[in-house]
């Protein structure tokens, strides 16, 4: 498969008051084409910041080392004018909210004609079809009303499916679907992951679907890659019981997945102990302290992400090759 997007030792830092805070550190795996990417992982794990420092959406306090190569060129060394021209023609988002994704005060055609801008080949008339047509293929009913109403007046899943149209209207070869689901209920939420599966065909490229559900990764994503505290601990390939995961950090995910409790447990599972906190100083594996397995060595020395299997990372000094 031919990579996408690739990321060599990735790091991101935010220059605060009280000084540097290493939020992303050595991301280092590639993003193939045609494939979905889940990146898991707790709240504060870095999830989307990750996705936000691929969209090239980060504050001016925000300094980057290492590459993320988009089809070869580096995203973090473009212009902003060139990082503008990028996102939204070659990269697209869908965000978890859709309740604030659009401007309240225009119609909702009117702005899906607009996110079509850089379509200098293309009259408002012919955008305007696109834009009817793409609704119709997201999945709504009677396009033509739709196009004028207000964001106020489309439920929460409706949203969400005219923010995924507005991302496919500007044909992405990169789709990133941050939490897509989070502000819906549970019967949109299933209507938005089956579209999602449908949206697969229409990307000529790849999507990264940041979550916290594993069973929405293991039903929709050919690889998973699991974040914590800012560093990727290990990207492996899904299968139906998450086989490949290897990582204790992963393994601990897992045993938390409300999924897989049986019917008479009162308690929901925990992993014990804290996130940590990003400004303290680092100092070896950065799960140590929360893990079973950790010993001096685990505290004290920083193991690095290596290939294990045939296509998988791990950054963990206790899982064998």
């Amino acid at each position: 498969m031919t990579a996408l997007l690739e990321l060599r030792n990735f790091c991101l830092t935010l220059e605060t008051p009280d000084g540097p805070l290493d939020v992303l550190r050595d991301i280092d795996f590639s993003i193939n084409k045609g494939e979905i990417v889940g990146v898991v992982g707790e709240s504060g794990a870095g999830k989307s910041t990750l996705a936000n420092a691929i969209l090239m959406l980060l504050p001016p306090r925000a300094v980057a080392r290492g590459s993320m190569l988009f089809n070869g060129r580096d995203l973090h060394a473009l212009s902003p004018r060139e990082q503008r021209a990028l996102r939204g023609n070659g990269i697209a988002a869908v965000f978890q909210d859709p309740f604030t994704a659009f401007n309240p005060v225009i119609p909702i055609g009117k702005q899906l004609v607009e996110f079509q801008h850089w379509r200098r080949d293309l009259d408002e008339e012919t955008r305007w079809r696109k834009a009817h047509d793409m609704l119709s293929r997201v999945g709504l009913t009677d396009p033509g009303t739709r196009m004028w109403q207000y964001p106020r007046q489309l439920s929460g899943g409706v949203r969400q499916r005219v923010g995924i149209a507005a991302a496919l209207l500007t044909d992405p070869m990169l789709l990133i679907a941050d939490e897509p689901t989070t502000a819906l209920d549970a019967t949109t939420e299933a209507q938005i992951i089956e579209l999602l599966r449908e949206v697969r065909l229409m990307v000529d490229g790849a999507i990264v679907f940041v979550t916290h559900d594993l069973g929405l990764v293991s039903s929709f994503c050919d690889r998973v890659a699991v974040m914590y505290a800012g560093e990727l601990l290990e990207v492996a390939p899904v299968d139906s019981g998450f086989s490949a995961l290897r990582h204790p950090y992963s393994q601990a995910l897992l045993a938390c997945d409300p999924s897989q409790m049986s019917p008479g447990d009162r308690h929901f599972p925990t992993i014990a102990g804290q996130v940590p906190d990003l400004r303290a100083p680092r100092k070896g594996c950065v799960f140590a302290p929360r893990c079973g397995m950790s010993d001096d060595d685990c505290r004290h020395q920083t193991p690095p992400l290596r290939q294990v299997a045939a296509n998988g990372l791990i950054r963990c000094a206790k899982v064998a090759a």
